[in-house]
């Protein structure tokens, strides 16, 4: 049997960018393509306690038996860190601002829905803009998530125990800190920490997010077949091409739906993966929409990005 309790591979952060080119700074980079292929090996990957061979138990398969440093309470991942402060606080939620120079840690909360162990294929943090007495700066666009293919041999069984499926750009939550039009006062709002591409010190746009990259598992049989579908938690973000309004989010969660996590179960309930999809069909979710800034007086405010586009998910049931 093949354990592969993770498969990660996420791009790198763009930095400070100094263009005023209307597609923003340099983009952040894409997670990699993953290829797992077997021929008559089963493959399970999976978190928790895994199978009972020969009347024992194995330990719990996470990245935590890798690196501790990678995991914050009750478990979750922590991705990467912060870049250092962009012209406007952004900070990782119940966590620390970043200061000139410094990068720090990234970290989930208990509540949210971040990712634990499966298969992350993720773009990286964009770009922000800088400032300019005659040209608004605009955020660089996050990374795309990079493609995974599972092939699988004809005898080959996949088991999959209670893991997370998810691409795009970036899972974890940052707040952030911009100006609204016309207003000397910040408001903070919270998104996933790749959905955008950066800020402007004055005006500029958010950042594209990033494209999600298709997830296909081809040949093998299910060691447990995926029955049953549940919607356990809705994804919101903020409308895209847009300003920014005094109703939007205060970290609440976000204006509008635009997708959610599904969870697959099998017919004794026991869970076997969850998938971050789009609000249309079996796709998954691309990277959310980027979160303008604004100046401290004057109608200056800029405008959200755009969402990363939906990708495909086949051979693994999400509906």
């Amino acid at each position: 049997m093949l354990l592969a309790p993770t498969l990660l591979s996420r791009g790198g952060d763009a930095d400070f960018s100094n263009t005023s080119l209307a597609g923003g700074g340099p983009k952040g980079g894409n997670g990699g393509a993953i290829t797992l292929s077997v021929g008559a090996t089963d493959v399970f990957m999976g978190g928790g306690i895994g199978p009972i061979i020969g009347g024992a138990n194995l330990p719990p398969w996470r990245s935590g038996m890798i690196d501790t440093a990678l995991i914050s309470s009750p478990g979750r991942w922590a991705g990467d860190f912060l870049p250092p402060m962009p012209p406007l606080t952004r900070s990782s939620v119940n966590g620390v601002t970043p200061s000139i120079g410094l990068r720090a840690p990234k970290w989930t909360l208990s509540g949210q829905s971040g990712f634990a162990r499966g298969v992350l294929s993720s773009g990286g943090m964009g770009g922000w803009g800088g400032q300019s007495p005659t040209n608004n700066r605009h955020g660089g666009p996050a990374g795309n998530g990079g493609a995974v293919q599972i092939t699988l041999g004809t005898a080959a069984r996949l088991a999959l125990r209670n893991i997370d499926i998810a691409t795009g750009a970036e899972v974890e939550t940052l707040q952030h800190t911009f100006f609204r039009p016309s207003q000397k006062n910040t408001q903070v709002v919270c998104t996933a920490a790749g959905s955008h591409g950066g800020f402007s010190a004055s005006g500029g746009n958010g950042g594209n997010g990033g494209n999600a990259g298709a997830v296909t598992r081809t040949g093998g049989v299910f060691a447990a077949t995926p029955t049953q579908f549940a919607s356990i938690y809705e994804v919101r973000g903020f409308p895209p091409g847009a300003a920014m309004r005094a109703a939007d989010d205060f970290c609440l969660r976000g204006r509008i739906a635009v997708g959610s996590i599904v969870e697959a179960r099998d017919a004794t309930n026991t869970v076997l993966y969850r998938v971050r999809r789009g609000s249309v069909g079996a796709t998954l979710l691309g990277g959310l929409v980027g979160i303008p800034s604004g100046a401290a007086s004057g109608n200056q405010a800029g405008n959200v990005g755009q969402n990363g586009a939906s990708a495909p998910i086949v051979g693994l049931p999400v509906q």
